[in-house]
């Protein structure tokens, strides 16, 4: 996966993937879908259940979205402004240089999580550093350095 391209398939991936419809990836519903994963990122099942360990970088249990972007992309290459910045355009789908709530629940289709409003406000509040109700590209970028970060530090 080295195309920004691929973001789409990735997003859609997690939503298929996400069996109960909670927002998050349980390391049994990826136990389910090992074969596809394995293929879909080029690794050996050990690999990849040792990468997904490390993506988990609040050790829950369980990949969010920020986390399994992590697992499924280069960290080199998904920490880059161009590919960051694409993301943050394929959120943003009404263009107006912010992302909301909305945006988040529309892309990611997980409207129905089991915590529901809770877990957006939850997200929001993570990420929207500033507290102006939305997320701007700086936060968001902050953000997925520090959760690659994050990452970094749990690989070694």
């Amino acid at each position: 996966m080295t195309q920004a391209s691929d973001l789409e398939e990735v997003s859609q991936l997690f939503k298929t993937w996400d069996i109960n419809n909670d927002g998050y990836l349980q390391f049994e519903e990826i136990e389910q879908k090992m074969g596809e994963l394995t293929e879909m990122l080029q690794m050996n099942e050990d690999d990849l259940r040792r990468t997904m360990r490390n993506a988990d970088a609040n050790k829950d249990g369980k990949l969010d979205y920020s986390e399994f972007v992590t697992a499924a992309y280069d960290k080199t290459k998904l920490l880059n402004r161009q590919n960051l910045e694409k993301v943050f355009k394929m959120i943003d789908t009404n263009n107006d240089q912010k992302i909301s709530k909305e945006e988040l629940q529309n892309v990611f289709g997980a409207s129905q999580m089991v915590d529901g409003e809770a877990t957006w406000l939850e997200i929001m509040r993570e990420v929207d550093t500033d507290g102006d109700g939305s997320i701007s590209y700086e936060e968001f970028y902050d953000h997925m350095c520090k959760t690659i970060r994050r990452r970094r530090s749990s690989d070694h």
